[in-house]
C-alpha cells in the first residue's frame, strides 16, 4: 500500500493503492446516485468525508461552501491534501465526528483494516465487539451547533457515511432539517427508526440497494 495520485474529470486525488480508496476515486463510484450528488449553490455537508471524493467533486462546481467532517486522522490528512491539491478555497474541514452530543467518543475500526480504510464508526460506544479495534478518542459535535457558530443557513445537500451512526448524526441536526430542509444521502440499511425520524420532518426516503444508499427529500 502506497499513496498515489489520480486525475479525473471530477477532481484530482491522492489515494492509498490497494485499499477502498480506489473505489472512492473511480468514475463508477455509487453511480446510481450520482444524479443526486450535484449542487450549484448553497452549502454541502460531507459528514464522514473519508479522503474527499464528494467534498472535491462538489466543491469544484459549487458557488457556496462545503463543510467536511472526518474524524479518522489518516483519512483526515488525505482529505486536507486533496482539498489543497484541487486548490479549493470554499471548503472548511473538521477533524470531528458528528453526533447528537458535543464531547468525546471512541472511534472503532475493523481489526484487519489494511483494505477497508473507510470502515470507522462511533456506534459501539466504549465497548467494541469482536473483530473491531479501538482507534482513538475523537471529538464529537452536533452539526446544528457548528452551523449556528458559523452563521450558515443555506444548507442544501447533506451526505452521511458514518457506518451505522446515521440516526445519532441526524438527531444532532434537527434545526437544519426543519429550517434549511436539504436533500440527504446516507449510507446503509434503511432502518425503521431512520424512516420514522425523517418522515417526522416531512421527508420521503428511497433506498438504493445496489449501492446501499438512501436518498431523502423534503415533500
Amino acid at each position: 500500500m502506497g499513496v498515489r495520485r489520480v486525475d479525473t474529470s471530477f477532481g484530482s486525488f491522492y489515494y492509498r493503492h490497494g485499499t477502498v480508496d480506489m473505489n472512492a476515486v473511480s468514475p463508477n463510484f455509487e453511480a446510481p446516485i450520482q444524479h443526486f450528488m450535484k449542487l450549484e449553490k448553497g452549502v454541502f455537508l460531507d459528514v464522514g468525508a473519508h479522503i474527499g471524493r464528494y467534498t472535491v467533486q462538489i466543491a469544484r462546481e459549487l458557488d457556496g461552501t462545503v463543510l467536511a467532517f472526518e474524524p479518522h486522522p489518516e483519512n483526515y490528512a488525505l482529505l486536507l491534501r486533496n482539498i489543497e491539491l484541487n486548490g479549493l478555497s470554499n471548503v472548511k474541514a473538521f477533524p470531528y465526528a458528528a453526533s447528537d452530543v458535543n464531547g468525546f467518543s471512541s472511534l472503532w475500526g475493523w481489526e484487519n483494516d489494511a483494505y477497508e480504510k473507510g470502515m470507522y464508526t462511533l456506534r459501539y460506544g466504549e465497548d467494541g465487539p469482536k473483530g473491531w479495534k479501538f482507534v482513538e478518542k475523537v471529538k464529537t459535535v452536533r452539526v446544528d451547533d457548528i452551523i449556528e457558530e458559523l452563521g450558515i443557513t443555506d444548507v442544501r445537500l447533506v451526505k452521511l457515511d458514518v457506518e451505522g451512526f446515521e440516526y445519532r448524526v441526524l438527531k444532532g441536526m434537527p434545526r437544519i432539517l426543519r429550517e434549511a430542509r436539504p436533500r440527504i444521502a446516507f449510507e446503509g440499511s434503511l432502518l425503521p427508526e431512520l424512516t420514522e425520524f425523517l418522515n417526522g420532518f416531512g421527508y420521503s426516503v428511497k433506498h438504493y440497494p445496489g449501492v446501499q444508499m438512501n436518498l431523502g427529500e423534503p415533500v
